[in-house]
């Protein structure tokens, strides 16, 4: 793990366009580990995923809570009781590693359960002390049955293709014509946020698609979010991390089967407001 010293955290912090992430605990994290299922295949691998990730939260500064095993409501009450958990810090980690499909998460049950029930747990109006605060989801499940089959790139290419720019003007300046756009007011006291604000989720693959484990090193999806939070969390915001998470699935891993190569892709819905650095500090170190 690459830290950050509380200098240079005081040095670039800038609370208008940075969420807070400072408290000590960092905050809590959750993860559902589900590996053994009434019908579904054994999830083979996935305690390598569970042991990684803990240890990667640990250092980054959370207080790590493991459960393994939860059957669809067991996710659903576990997950309502984290949200409301008295004792979060500056920002919170929900991980869920199970079988899925498009929209559901699976229990041990075999029973599927909405994410937007899920996410919805975590909104500011069902976990108040969360309000305001960044809620960072990672989702290592499949999201359907389809498979890809990927397609021939060279490595190396320069310039800009055509058909972007077809788009193109002369201009500096954007296309886009703000004249028509509401502008917000300078001078407000109060105002609302939307309660669904504050989350991002980053899911293993793709809607539709499965997603790929190795039954000794784990996901494919979590062994990259490891890889690049271990080194990149200390000056990369979360959606960078993230955005080289997705490069490092897409380009590093495949499986074969038959003549087939498959690939797989990760892909994050955010929410946030602000940027978000874990910003992970050395035991010796305070802001």
């Amino acid at each position: 793990m690459n830290f950050v010293d509380a200098p240079t955290i005081s040095r670039v912090f800038d609370e208008k366009t940075m969420y807070r992430n400072f408290s000590s605990p960092r905050g809590m994290c959750l993860i559902i580990n589900n590996e053994h299922f009434e019908q579904m295949p054994t999830r083979n691998g996935t305690k390598a995923d569970k042991d990684n990730l803990t240890n990667l939260f640990r250092c980054m500064g959370y207080t790590v809570i493991c459960k393994d095993n939860l059957t669809g409501r067991g996710m659903l009450l576990t997950i309502r009781d984290f949200a409301k958990h008295e004792s979060h810090g500056d920002s919170a980690i929900l991980v869920i590693l199970s079988h899925g499909e498009e929209n559901v998460i699976i229990g041990v049950d075999d029973i599927p359960i909405s994410t937007h029930e899920i996410y919805d747990l975590l909104n500011a109006a069902n976990a108040p002390r969360l309000a305001n605060k960044p809620k960072i989801v990672f989702v290592q499940a499949c999201r359907g049955e389809r498979r890809d089959n990927g397609f021939p790139v060279l490595d190396s290419v320069d310039g800009v293709p055509a058909f972007l720019r077809r788009g193109w003007d002369n201009r500096d300046g954007p296309l886009f014509n703000f004249l028509g756009c509401v502008r917000p007011q300078v001078q407000q006291v109060w105002r609302k946020k939307p309660s669904q604000a504050d989350i991002l989720i980053a899911y293993a693959t793709t809607a539709q698609y499965v997603s790929w484990r190795n039954s000794a090193r784990g996901s494919w999806f979590i062994q990259a979010v490891c890889e690049v939070f271990s080194t990149h969390a200390k000056d990369m915001d979360v959606v960078e991390l993230l955005t080289e998470v997705n490069k490092k699935v897409a380009c590093g891993f495949q499986t074969s089967q038959g003549s087939n190569i498959l690939k797989q892709m990760p892909e994050m819905t955010s929410r946030l407001l602000k940027k978000f650095y874990f910003w992970p500090e050395a035991r010796n170190s305070a802001v």
